[in-house]
């Protein structure tokens, strides 16, 4: 019988490692960040970091907090998305803010959104357009770029209701 179980330290080194981008990343711009630096600040040898990242943006990428919609039944459900946004706001203020890797962050998340859109999408009158999961996309990543954006945040649960009422809005146009 395989065991599924993944191994402690494999976890703690993970864990080592992208904590030590993080905090680098709070001084440091991330094309001044090389792999040796995040070595030095975590003590993570050489061959353990590469036995688990090919390079330090799929170190990031492992470690970059995920934006995903679910969907309850028959709509989307915005909160879940808004109260992970609040809770990682200030690590993704920073890394949106850098060009080039904020770039790269956010064409990776609109791409999953996209996905995530059309396939809801899909079983509504709205399945044929092919535009609409573009710019539900856009204004999701535009509202939770600006509310990142903000030092003092409503609470998730109001933003996401009055992002509901918006979408509820632009979805019965049509």
């Amino acid at each position: 019988m395989p065991n599924d179980r993944i191994d402690p330290r494999v976890t703690r080194t993970k864990n080592v490692l992208g904590d030590g981008l993080f905090e680098l990343l709070q001084h440091n711009r991330w094309e001044k960040i090389r792999v040796q630096d995040i070595l030095d600040h975590t003590g993570i040898s050489r061959s353990a970091f590469y036995a688990h990242y090919g390079n330090k943006f799929e170190l990031l990428i492992d470690r970059v907090p995920k934006l995903e919609l679910s969907f309850d039944g028959e709509k989307p459900s915005f909160l879940e998305l808004f109260e992970h946004v609040n809770e990682q706001a200030e690590f993704l203020r920073r890394l949106l803010g850098q060009e080039g890797i904020g770039t790269d962050i956010l064409a990776d998340t609109h791409r999953s959104l996209v996905a995530s859109w059309s396939d809801y999408l899909a079983k509504t009158e709205h399945a044929d357009d092919w535009m609409l999961p573009e710019i539900l996309t856009g204004s999701l990543l535009t509202a939770i770029k600006a509310y990142v954006a903000q030092r003092t945040r409503e609470e998730p649960a109001d933003v996401s209701r009055r992002f509901d009422d918006y979408m509820e809005r632009v979805l019965a146009i049509g």
